[in-house]
């Protein structure tokens, strides 16, 4: 609890300290409980979510509160890093998880449900499919609502920001970004030992995309920002 504390302590103002400590110790536990079934993460990480997991997540904060995303979309969301710690320190912003596995996908539905999340939903679709549909337009609620009964949306989102930890290169990444942030928006890749070899093949065709900077999150792992500059494709702000 010390460590969750200090981390705390470092995210949010005093008043608010109180609230996000329960409300992560919360997510935390229906994690732990929720592990067994469906592989949220791995066994080896479960005696060190808070110093792993949740670090490295609220770790992206400065990067957050410099960039003032209003829209989010977390792509790869798994057991809900980085999107729910920083959804939960920064509860304005909106929040849209990707996860394409049914049981995280549930897992994900039950946190928003069981910590009340305002302005967060849960898709479960594949970031290629998500970046294929048609007809930008509209808030993330607005798209949210033309989702069939697998809860998939219909309408493809153009938002401030994308994250994504663990899930692809970053060359990748930044191809399925590219139609889901808007011009001058970001995505932010959190990146281990492949990282200068991911970057260089991502500079062999970068897009739309010019390098903003890298920064250290934790041991061994760092934030790739990448902003979005090309602004000759029609795109709807979220």
């Amino acid at each position: 609890m010390a460590e969750l504390e200090r981390i705390v302590a470092e995210a949010v103002p005093a008043e608010d300290r109180e609230r996000l400590a329960s409300m992560l110790a919360k997510y935390l536990d229906e994690i732990r409980s929720w592990n067994a079934r469906g592989n949220l993460v791995g066994a080896g990480d479960l005696g060190r979510l808070v110093q792993r997991h949740v670090a490295e997540s609220l770790a992206i904060l400065p990067i957050i509160d410099e960039l003032r995303p209003r829209t989010l979309i977390d792509i790869g969301a798994g057991g809900g890093f980085p999107g729910i710690p920083v959804k939960l320190a920064r509860p304005e912003i909106a929040l849209a998880m990707v996860e394409s596995r049914r049981l995280k996908a549930l897992f994900l539905r039950r946190i928003v449900a069981a910590l009340s999340l305002d302005q967060s939903w849960v898709w479960s679709t594949r970031a290629e499919t998500l970046t294929a549909l048609p007809n930008p337009s509209g808030s993330l609620a607005e798209v949210h609502e033309s989702a069939g009964g697998d809860d998939a949306p219909r309408r493809r989102p153009v938002v401030d920001m994308v994250t994504a930890r663990a899930v692809a290169s970053l060359a990748a990444l930044a191809e399925w970004s590219e139609p889901l942030v808007r011009p001058g928006g970001h995505l932010v890749a959190f990146k281990g030992s492949r990282l200068e070899q991911e970057v260089v093949e991502w500079r062999r065709s970068p897009g739309p995309w010019e390098e903003a900077g890298v920064r250290p999150i934790g041991l061994g792992i760092q934030a790739v920002l990448l902003r979005r500059t090309d602004v000759s494709r029609e795109t709807v702000g979220s």
